[in-house]
């Protein structure tokens, strides 16, 4: 649910983990058929608003599955900093 500056600031690109899709909450009602309603929907926004305001919609919608990822924006991005990653992922 991050704003257009959010997304022209920093793109998230994260083709070899899992599929994101950037789409500002203003666009949501009108983008929700490229949401999948099987599989895992994460939100998050720089605060945490919009992304409360998202899973309301998305649920009253009929997508179960999903939840907010705590922390927001700030935390969201550390936990993809490229030294973490490898290290996760090395461990399994």
């Amino acid at each position: 649910m991050r704003a257009h500056e959010e997304i022209a600031t920093i793109k998230l690109q994260l083709k070899y983990h899992f599929p994101a899709l950037e789409i500002p909450f203003q666009e949501l009602p009108s983008r929700l058929n490229e949401l999948p309603k099987d599989k895992f929907i994460g939100i998050f926004c720089s605060s945490g608003v919009r992304s409360a305001m998202a899973l309301l919609y998305l649920k009253s919608q009929g997508f179960e599955n999903v939840k907010m990822i705590d922390g927001g924006y700030t935390q969201f991005m550390e936990a993809l900093v490229p030294g973490k990653l490898y290290k996760y992922l090395n461990k399994s």
